[in-house]
């Protein structure tokens, strides 16, 4: 992964808007192959206090919105985005800027799970 992706983007975001720090030892973060990953956000994500949410929940500002695309990985999402609330997401775009998306079909079809603080659970 470049210095910065989409993990770095959730990282600086919790860190500024939430006063939550996301803490992973870089080799999780940064592994030498893609094939080295398991589901670095599901087993790690865990450990630093957000629960996976049950499909349909509504979303809140802050969510983590983990995504697999094809061609990427079939197995685990490689991809993250932060949902902003309003229907959008801010999200680093691979080869490109961070920016801000509808939270659309598209992102939708490819949502493999959210993530939500615990202690923003009733939030």
């Amino acid at each position: 992964f470049p210095s910065h992706d989409s993990f770095t983007l959730m990282q600086e975001y919790a860190l500024k808007e939430e006063k939550v720090k996301i803490d992973f030892p870089k080799d999780l973060i940064y592994p030498r192959h893609l094939e080295d990953i398991k589901d670095l956000y599901e087993t790690n994500f865990k450990n630093q206090g957000f629960i996976k949410l049950e499909k349909g929940t509504k979303l809140n500002k802050s969510d983590g919105i983990m995504m697999m695309f094809p061609g990427v990985s079939d197995k685990f999402p490689t991809h993250a985005a932060v949902y902003i609330g309003d229907g959008l997401i801010l999200h680093q775009p691979f080869n490109s800027f961070s920016c801000v998306n509808i939270y659309d079909n598209f992102f939708k079809k490819h949502t493999s799970y959210v993530l939500r603080y615990k202690e923003r659970m009733n939030g």
